[in-house]
């Protein structure tokens, strides 16, 4: 069916658009802001923008009545009545400056306006934004292979209404880089979570099926907008008890809440539950048959295993990934394998058994690597698996949410590019990533208003890995903050600086390592916030000592083994460095150390400084709870400076040349 929509055409006035700005602002005051719309707020855009837009977008024609479809009319009616104030009323016939909306197929009004050509290379996912004359008619036309690319290319459009963008002439073509692009949710079934601070789970599993939250499709929709196409459900320790009978109605609900935005759902467990069953392998099969019943399109299951069983019970377990890898795949699902040691073994076999241990399984599965995205752990030395494991596939996994404390907050944007940035990351050996994020029932989903942020450059990012991430940051502040140029180069001035700030704090205080496993420290670099070993005499792990550095590629390794010649960012994940030893600042280590965290304090304070001058631009709501925020980071990262100086040995034990 095509439904034809027509904007009942209305005369544009500067005072007719102050009446209407007037009446959006006492609703806002009656519906205090809360950050709950996200980057999704289409608010009224000025007059000139507002009568450019009208003029091109006469009407619109949606063609198809899917849930995805009904989805694209649903954002385009919210959209175009809340950035335009246009008001849809139906009509028969295709117009001059019409807005076509639809699947491109042999059928269809799609079929007719666009030639072959025009959908040439185009991934189920991707889409196509063309302005075109057909028989006289100034068309524009989104439109993509399968409906959620069309979906995908409805938000693009939408997106470029809100940031102001020249519609007249488009010609876009966008395919995704990277096949799965999810987010994992740590979340108990208690509707705890393991980490992040946006609210209890959004999976009330006491109500569901019966009852399915708005709360979960308005953040599908939101997954959706920025190209999200897979969500985790659970926190592996929870336990494949999620699979029973109990459980298996819930899920499916959640399934079909998701689909029609084109997000399927996976399941996490430990994959010494199936151990020792000699009957686990039909097990299984039964299992997935059953799941794929319900849900047809389930995306799969992420198998946690124990680092210390990958070694002893290294031919089973490998027989039961194959099982279950070559079961899922067969229903189109993936499987993802994640190594977790809550104690390794402090040896260089450990860590070559664990590498050997991936390889065997590589038939299909996707390996899972943790990788430090916080201040205090991205730039630890690359992931060995990353790097010497050429014949598996990766999918790299970042902390979306901070793990230093309840009150930070930094922006991943620019480390996320640095790693993407990187030659080694291909969407052959990488086609997916995975982010461990909490977005949950807070108000405005993150816990810090900020914070939003990151969940939207990380699936911008992913879409498109070598979009310009300085441009995504500037879209984000534009959608989600008032129309003020000040309020833009502010925020967008705080975010590009939040990271080196906490950097700085955090300077050698923290890794994503764990201190009592340097076979987890080193092979995976394990999101977890625990201290570098630090004495009287320095601080810092010694890789040396234990010939870690062998499991890194040999230029890295011969760079790093020396303490005279391993990059400053780099000496304490591989020695235990001195704290008077010389830096070729002219600074001691432990002068470096506290010189950085002084640093960090600074540029909070800078931050802090620079939001207070946004008082009377921003709504009341964020604004306080920002800058309170944001002064708790301060307090905190004070506390760290002054504790900090209370460890270190006095300035003059740490003279240089003391050595």
């Amino acid at each position: 069916m095509i439904v034809k929509i027509l904007a009942t055409p209305c005369r544009i006035s500067a005072s007719s658009v102050s009446v209407c700005l007037l009446m959006g602002l006492l609703s806002l005051q009656m519906n205090a802001e809360d950050g709950s719309r996200l980057w999704l707020r289409y608010d009224a855009l000025d007059s000139e923008l507002m009568a450019n837009y009208r003029n091109q977008l006469q009407h619109v024609i949606i063609d198809g009545k899917s849930a995805t479809m009904k989805g694209v009319a649903k954002e385009l009616r919210l959209g175009l009545e809340g950035m335009l104030s246009m008001t849809f009323t139906e009509e028969i016939d295709m117009q001059d400056r019409s807005l076509v909306v639809g699947r491109h197929g042999p059928t269809g009004s799609l079929a007719m306006l666009l030639a072959p050509n025009e959908m040439q290379g185009m991934e189920d996912e991707g889409f196509i934004i063309l302005t075109k004359s057909v028989h006289g008619k100034r068309l524009t036309i989104i439109s993509g292979v399968q409906d959620v690319g069309v979906l995908y290319g409805t938000f693009h459009f939408l997106r470029l209404l809100q940031t102001g963008q020249d519609i007249r002439n488009l010609n876009i073509r966008s395919s995704p880089s990277r096949s799965l692009r999810m987010i994992h949710h740590w979340d108990l079934l208690d509707r705890s979570v393991v980490a992040g601070r946006g609210g209890p789970s959004l999976w009330d599993w006491q109500l569901l099926p019966a009852l399915v939250d708005k709360r979960i499709r308005d953040y599908a929709r939101a997954n959706a907008s920025i190209g999200i196409n897979a969500v985790m459900l659970n926190y592996p320790e929870q336990g494949l008890a999620i699979l029973g009978v109990d459980y298996l109605p819930r899920i499916t609900a959640l399934a079909d809440a998701f689909r029609p935005y084109g997000i399927r759902i996976f399941i996490a467990g430990r994959l010494e539950e199936w151990m020792g069953d000699q009957s686990m392998p039909f097990a299984i099969d039964s299992l997935m048959q059953q799941l794929y019943h319900l849900i047809p399109n389930f995306g799969g299951v992420q198998l946690v295993v124990d680092d210390g069983m990958a070694a002893s019970s290294s031919s089973t377990l490998v027989k039961l990934i194959h099982q279950c890898t070559k079961v899922v795949r067969s229903f189109g699902g993936k499987v993802l394998v994640r190594l977790q040691n809550p104690g390794g073994e402090l040896s260089v076999d450990a860590g070559k058994e664990a590498m050997e241990f991936l390889r065997k399984i590589k038939r299909g599965a996707l390996i899972q690597v943790p990788i430090g995205l916080g201040p205090h752990g991205f730039l630890s030395p690359i992931n060995p698996i990353i790097d010497a494991v050429n014949s598996i596939k990766v999918v790299p996994e970042f902390q979306l949410d901070d793990r230093i404390g309840p009150n930070q907050f930094f922006y991943i944007g620019t480390v996320l590019k640095k790693f993407l940035d990187q030659q080694l990351v291909d969407s052959e050996k990488l086609p997916g990533m995975v982010g461990i994020a909490n977005m949950g029932m807070e108000s405005n989903w993150t816990g810090h208003p900020l914070g939003q942020a990151n969940w939207y450059i990380y699936g911008r990012m992913l879409w498109g890995a070598r979009i310009d991430e300085a441009i995504l940051r500037k879209e984000w502040v534009k959608m989600t903050w008032p129309q003020q140029e000040e309020v833009y180069d502010v925020v967008d001035q705080i975010l590009d600086s939040s990271y080196q700030a906490v950097r700085d704090v955090s300077w050698a205080q923290r890794s994503l390592a764990a201190t009592n496993s340097l076979t987890y420290a080193y092979i995976r670099s394990l999101n977890e916030p625990t201290e570098f070993p630090s004495d009287s005499v320095g601080l810092g792990f010694d890789a040396v000592q234990y010939n870690f550095v062998s499991l890194y590629p040999a230029v890295q390794a011969k760079v790093s083994k020396d303490i005279k010649s391993c990059p400053i960012e780099l000496l304490h994940w591989f020695h235990h460095v001195p704290w008077h030893h010389p830096l070729s600042s002219g600074l001691t280590w432990g002068a470096a150390v506290l010189e950085a965290k002084q640093r960090g304090v600074n540029q909070l304070e800078r931050m802090l400084e620079k939001w207070r001058y946004l008082e009377h631009f921003i709504d009341e709501n964020r604004f306080t709870k920002v800058a309170y925020l944001f002064q708790q980071q301060i307090d905190e990262a004070l506390f760290n400076v002054e504790e900090w100086s209370d460890r270190l040995p006095s300035s003059t034990d740490m003279e240089a040349g003391n050595e």
